[in-house]
């Protein structure tokens, strides 16, 4: 729940910071939001993943039910949508950051753009929860 509620909280805290008068606040959250993810989700994403595979080997289900397949198809989702673009993007942000500054039209852009992604990040992590919650097709 760390993982899934704390994405969640970025994703509040995201739109307060938008729309804050403060200078600087977008960029800010961006490099904190930033320390969050390689800190707090990988870990966290990572024990829940070997924690869930350890679950499913000792317990009675077994790897051929439909929502734990469609449960690891999202997670391997999440973790492509997060190596592939999150992560690279928020790389290129702060260069822009550096570069430009942290009130520059091009910042605003950049992060809009990685929340769409955060937004459908956080739908899939739901997802995930729902399908171990209801265990669909068991």
């Amino acid at each position: 729940m760390i993982w899934v509620g704390g994405a969640i909280m970025l994703l509040v805290l995201a739109e307060f910071a938008l729309r804050s008068p403060l200078p600087g606040r977008v960029a800010e959250l961006a490099r904190e939001a930033e320390w969050v993810g390689k800190h707090i989700f990988t870990p966290a994403s990572i024990l829940v993943l070997l924690v869930g595979i350890w679950l499913v080997h000792d317990g009675h289900w077994g790897f051929g039910h439909f929502w734990i397949i469609a449960a690891l198809a999202a997670f391997v989702f999440s973790v492509v949508l997060g190596i592939g673009f999150i992560t690279p993007e928020s790389g290129r942000l702060a260069k822009v950051i550096e570069a430009q500054g942290p009130d520059a039209p091009p910042v605003k852009t950049r992060i809009s753009r990685i929340l769409m992604f955060a937004r459908i990040d956080t739908a899939v992590l739901l997802v995930i929860v729902f399908l171990m919650v209801a265990k669909i097709g068991q």
